[in-house]
């Protein structure tokens, strides 16, 4: 048996202990993220791209705790708290990059979670180029705008998605440029 094996099965004994559907749902969300540093933040800024269940559960601090726990109590994810975070909410989860190309493989016939992932960060992506905490949120968060958008682009063909890919490149390219002109 290969380790991609193993590793699907483990995850799937580990899905069928969850009971909570916003765990199940954010979960599969990160699959599609890069698999480090990923910002919690990011889902509660980004909330008006997440399905019902866990919009209202991200908000709540006691659900959204119920959520992270859950998560990585079978391992699935692992989390920590990053101070370069300047909002309230600074945890920020990993999740392995083997679990991640099983998880993308699982629904690579059905692209419900990248299209949710592509929603949630293109909401959530709101950076201001003249202010220095959206630019420094900018620099954590462009290795996940940049691994969803490339994903997504291989994927969709619609113009409503093509348009947000775009416009998150375009914003990426902004604020990269602010950042090395910073740094000239």
């Amino acid at each position: 048996m290969d380790y991609a094996s193993t590793v699907a099965i483990t995850w799937q004994i580990s899905m069928e202990k969850i009971t909570n559907e916003s765990a199940e749902q954010m979960f599969n969300m990160c699959a599609y993220f890069a698999p480090v540093k990923i910002p919690v933040d990011i889902f509660i800024r980004g909330n008006d791209g997440l399905p019902a269940e866990l919009k209202s559960d991200i908000t709540d601090d006691i659900a959204r705790n119920d959520i992270i726990r859950d998560l990585t109590r079978y391992s699935l994810l692992s989390c920590e708290n990053d101070s370069t975070f300047l909002s309230e909410e600074n945890r920020v989860l990993y999740m392995h990059r083997l679990l991640q190309e099983v998880v993308q493989s699982n629904f690579q016939h059905n692209p419900q979670w990248l299209k949710q992932s592509l929603s949630v960060i293109y909401e959530a992506a709101d950076w201001d180029e003249r202010n220095k905490a959206s630019i420094r949120a900018f620099r954590a968060e462009s290795p996940h705008v940049i691994a969803i958008a490339e994903k997504s682009t291989a994927t969709f063909t619609d113009k409503v998605r093509k348009g947000k890919i775009a416009l998150l490149y375009n914003n990426s390219t902004l604020v990269l440029k602010i950042l090395i002109f910073l740094l000239v």
